[in-house]
């Protein structure tokens, strides 16, 4: 089942859920209007935290974005570009790892070596 698109502020959220009859079966991702994993997990993983900022992809104030908020946008297409490239690849690059920023831009566990998405 999917929600959304929601236009969440800017700042941290919880979420919790019940299952149904099959807790075992349910298992869960968030994502951010650029493709950015914010959480994911299990019924286990509940209650969860996770964070979110400005702008999102949908909603764009009246007048436009700031230079801030441009900023913030560039920065959040970068990382959903490079979310899933190997940690090690990022590095060697030269290129900043989108999960060591705080609050983190993605939980995508990027430090396998593997590259799951082309």
């Amino acid at each position: 089942k999917t929600f959304g698109p929601f236009c969440a502020p800017e700042g941290w959220h919880n979420l919790t859920y019940t299952s149904d009859a099959n807790p075992e079966e349910t298992t869960f991702t968030i994502t951010d209007s650029y493709g950015l994993i914010k959480a994911q997990g299990g019924m286990d993983a509940f209650p969860i935290s996770f964070h979110t900022l400005a702008p999102s992809k949908f909603c764009t104030p009246n007048g436009g974005l700031t230079h801030a908020q441009q900023r913030k946008r560039n920065l959040k297409l970068f990382a959903a570009h490079d979310q899933y490239t190997p940690r090690a690849q990022l590095e060697s690059e030269g290129f900043a790892v989108p999960q060591d920023v705080v609050p983190p831009l993605t939980v995508y566990d990027n430090s396998g070596g593997q590259k799951s998405r082309e």
